[in-house]
């Protein structure tokens, strides 16, 4: 974690805005100074403030401060100054004076991030609802499971339910479960037998109207068109015999 100094401007010239201020400088470092080329600038017309005046940057983990200055930066309202091109380390409390102006030093250091939740609360926040101590689970398959595991282990799906099967011979199947029950292939056979007959006396035919048939179309071709004629074999024309010129 990164610590930040903070300079508090307690004192500063009468055409200073900074009387009161913050200004804080992190681990980068800063100048100070009047010129406008400066990190943080001190507004000063009777000039005693130079131009570059001080620096803070931060070495081995301590904030340190060196002077640049022509007139002086002192430490904690000393009579002699720093010293051009010298440093000293910071403290909480400090006091440097540059000119006509006093800042405070003061070391900030960053807040503790917010710890990180555990346990139920963390699935709360998910929106997913556990079960707390408090709450007993029944013993059963997910006994050994915690609640994040819980959440994970996929759902048991229930089982579909088997659609009958249509047809002539699959009514009594469909109506009575089959005809797994029967071992003998001939009683198998009547049972069948007998669910034609079920459907056959069934008022529930297409549209309760007997002549549904007639209304229907062939779908073969006419007996004509389905005539066969063999094809004739073709005799070969017997070959000549050789000519002989005569004798």
């Amino acid at each position: 974690m990164m610590t930040t100094l903070r300079l508090t401007v307690i004192s500063a010239p009468a055409d200073s805005p900074l009387t009161g201020q913050n200004l804080d400088i992190s681990v980068a470092g800063s100048t100070l100074g009047r010129g406008g080329s400066n990190a943080i600038v001190l507004p000063d017309h009777e000039r005693i403030v130079s131009t570059r005046h001080a620096s803070i940057r931060h070495d081995l983990g301590q904030f340190v401060l060196t002077d640049h200055s022509t007139n002086g930066t002192f430490l904690n309202e000393s009579p002699t100054p720093i010293g051009p091109e010298k440093s000293v380390p910071l403290q909480n409390g400090d006091i440097i004076g540059m000119g006509k102006y006093r800042m405070k030093v003061s070391l900030q250091q960053p807040a503790a991030p917010a710890p990180v939740p555990s346990g139920p609360a963390f699935l709360d926040d998910l929106g997913i609802v556990s079960t707390h101590p408090s709450q007993p689970e029944p013993a059963g398959a997910n006994a050994g499971l915690d609640d994040f595991d819980k959440w994970l282990e996929p759902q048991a799906t229930p089982p579909a339910q088997q659609q009958p099967l249509w047809g002539i011979s699959n009514v009594e199947h469909a109506v009575s479960g089959g005809f797994d029950d029967i071992s003998d292939p001939l009683a198998a056979i009547e049972k069948a037998q007998q669910s034609d007959d079920l459907f056959a006396s069934s008022p529930a035919s297409l549209d309760d109207d007997p002549d549904w048939w007639k209304g229907s179309q062939g779908d073969n071709a006419a007996p004509l068109n389905q005539a066969f004629t063999a094809p004739r074999p073709v005799v070969p024309e017997p070959t000549p015999a050789p000519f002989a010129p005569p004798v």
